[in-house]
């Protein structure tokens, strides 16, 4: 991610197995309202190209979002690693990608890292961005990880 890039450009991971599922429904349902929408207004005498045109947008969004189900699947199975980590924006990410790898519930990773569950599922939804770096090293060991730099 370049340094212009919002860190909403790239969607968080998923953080459970009900995330990815209320995620698929939810793709489903917004993908049979964009068709019905479109057919409708083409039906209503709307240029098609200029109706496509129209939902680009909102298509290119949902192609985004489609590919997380899968992702968390393929972390938890243990046939994907965490995504690098090139700096410490992206540090949160790989940290809920490296719990989910690993098999730990939210709840398991508080009891070993002293926390309350509740204050996991907050340092998890934005990205870690509030953790003290007490707290992001109990974490990182908590997951048997280890953080290398270079410079």
């Amino acid at each position: 991610m370049s340094e212009q890039e919002s860190p909403a450009e790239k969607p968080r991971p998923l953080r459970r197995e009900a995330e990815a599922d209320r995620l698929l429904a939810h793709l489903r349902r917004e993908q049979r309202f964009l068709e019905e929408s479109e057919k409708t207004l083409i039906d209503s005498g709307l240029d098609p190209a200029q109706v496509r045109a129209l939902f680009a947008r909102r298509r290119a969004e949902l192609v985004a979002l489609q590919g997380l189900p899968a992702e968390f699947r393929a972390l938890k199975d243990r046939r994907r690693l965490p995504d690098p980590l090139v700096n410490l924006k992206g540090l949160g990410r790989a940290l809920v990608q490296l719990r989910v790898r690993s098999g730990l519930s939210q709840r398991e990773l508080a009891r070993r890292t002293g926390v309350h569950e509740s204050q996991v599922s907050r340092d998890e939804k934005v990205g870690y961005g509030n953790a003290t770096i007490g707290r992001l090293q109990r974490v990182i060991e908590a997951l048997d990880g280890r953080l290398v730099s270079t410079w």
